[in-house]
């Protein structure tokens, strides 16, 4: 899978090795992932978020253990952008800020704003964010979650 999805060059032995050791530091999801995988298989469905369910009996073959590891984490990720993207063009209108969001990619959002808003824009997307992932996980920190970049364009962001 490492070189099918990622072009990673390893042995089996190599990706066991590396899965040890990641499931080694982060036993708590391992067995977070084991026991969530059961309840959707037991329950015939993974809830995904918002409402969002895949039943078994859509999918050939049953649900993948992949699917109810991964697609709730998914779910809750693509739950928290919406949240952000409505609470930054709530806090834009408020600001009378010019311009507004012009892309959104995987976990980034980008606003085009007049140079003299930018700081304002900025301070408004880093609150929004933030605000989002603590209302989908009130008991999670929240320091250095979120990183907003200023500049002319796109490319000098990266």
């Amino acid at each position: 899978m490492a070189w099918k999805n990622y072009r990673v060059a390893m042995t089996l032995p190599e990706a066991e090795g590396a899965l040890e050791k990641f499931f080694a530091k982060f036993h708590t999801l391992k067995r977070w992932m084991r026991q969530h995988a059961e309840t959707c298989k037991s329950r015939h469905r993974i809830d995904i978020g918002a409402g969002r369910v895949l039943q078994a009996g859509w999918e050939p073959g049953g649900l993948r253990y992949t699917q109810c590891c991964n697609l709730p984490i998914q779910g809750a990720s693509a739950d928290i952008m919406m949240l952000a993207i409505a609470k930054v063009h709530r806090g834009m209108q408020v600001g009378n800020i010019e311009g507004g969001l012009v892309a959104s990619v995987h976990d980034e959002l980008v606003l085009e704003v007049r140079e003299s808003q930018a700081p304002q824009a900025q301070s408004i997307l880093e609150e929004a964010m933030v605000e989002a992932f603590a209302q989908t996980y009130p008991l999670a920190p929240v320091s250095r979650l979120v990183s907003v970049s200023v500049g002319l364009t796109w490319g000098d962001l990266k």
